[in-house]
């Protein structure tokens, strides 16, 4: 907000917050955002460009995908991951916003009511419904195989199938026992 104040820019408060929200916490990488945004939109940012740029998918398609997610629904998943990347999503940014929501979950199930989370009334309603689909365990778990798919992507792994993998994985993971791996 201060460096957008200096630099005479107009930037809205909800692009302020996705931006920073976005840098986890990183002012190089805040900073780095607000330069893409400047080159992309001039002397004005809105939220709507901040997503643009970033190739964000909206809440609701992740919202859904969880909840796909949530009822098992492979076949439904796999067909929605598809259709948001072909809709121009960046794969890492779906990684994370994954994430984000899956741990809104977590959080959720942990203390028994959104009060953690900086959400409205209505998103509260959703997403404690949702939260009921999981137990906590599966959700650390698959905030892990999404982490992991993520960092892959950044990793420079071409396409999205580590999304699919993770969203697969999720999803048949109860279907099989776990088997103990030999130590050593």
């Amino acid at each position: 907000e201060y460096v957008a104040a200096q630099e005479n820019l107009s930037v809205e408060r909800e692009a302020l917050e996705f931006i920073a929200r976005q840098a986890t916490g990183s002012l190089r990488d805040a900073l780095s955002l607000l330069d893409q945004l400047l080159a992309y939109g001039g002397q004005t940012i809105t939220l709507e460009q901040v997503q643009a740029v970033l190739g964000v998918v909206s809440s609701q398609a992740v919202a859904e995908l969880v909840s796909l997610l949530g009822k098992k629904d492979l076949a439904g998943g796999l067909k929605l991951l598809q259709r948001i990347i072909a809709e121009g999503a960046d794969p890492r940014q779906l990684a994370r916003e994954i994430v984000e929501h899956l741990h809104g979950l977590m959080l959720i199930r942990a203390v028994g009511d959104g009060s953690l989370l900086p959400l409205t009334d209505e998103e509260r309603e959703v997403m404690a419904a949702q939260a009921e689909m999981f137990s906590v365990r599966e959700l650390v778990r698959q905030i892990k195989l999404f982490s992991q798919a993520g960092a892959e992507l950044r990793a420079g792994f071409q396409g999205y199938l580590p999304l699919e993998l993770a969203f697969v994985e999720a999803v048949t993971a109860a279907e099989a026992p776990q088997v103990a791996r030999p130590a050593g």
